[in-house]
């Protein structure tokens, strides 16, 4: 496996701990405290630039999910852009 990209979960630091390239999708959470370790040139870390961020909210209720504000403010764009970094080498 070359790449695996999701939001900051098990799988995701599995993917680090044995070395796979990553692209991390970081909401309400502090990416420095919980971010992936290793070679910084192998692991992107993708969040948004809002204020509030890190709130450590993680206590939203199912039908608020879809809006989460700090996950929603990541483009499609710069995950593209993020996954083609590893993808096209």
């Amino acid at each position: 496996c070359r790449l695996v990209l999701g939001v900051d979960s098990g799988p995701l630091h599995l993917a680090v701990a044995v070395g796979t390239s990553t692209v991390h999708l970081y909401g309400p959470v502090d990416s420095r405290t919980f971010g992936p370790w290793g070679d910084p040139a192998r692991h992107v870390v993708l969040t948004s630039d809002m204020d509030c961020i890190p709130c450590n909210r993680l206590d939203y209720k199912v039908d608020e999910l879809e809006d989460h504000p700090c996950v929603r403010d990541i483009s499609e764009a710069q995950v593209s852009e993020a996954a083609r970094r590893f993808l096209d080498s």
